[in-house]
């Protein structure tokens, strides 16, 4: 749906690993949840 924010990999990881790393977090990519559901039909 447009607009609508959809969580397919745990939240708030690669936030953690840069962190853990202590590189700078740069940013999230927003991903259509169809690229999630193709992955998962093969």
């Amino acid at each position: 749906k447009c607009g609508e924010l959809t969580q397919i990999l745990p939240e708030g990881g690669g936030r953690k690993i840069a962190t853990d790393m202590k590189v700078p977090f740069l940013g999230a990519i927003p991903m259509d949840p169809g690229i999630a559901q193709s992955g998962d039909s093969g």
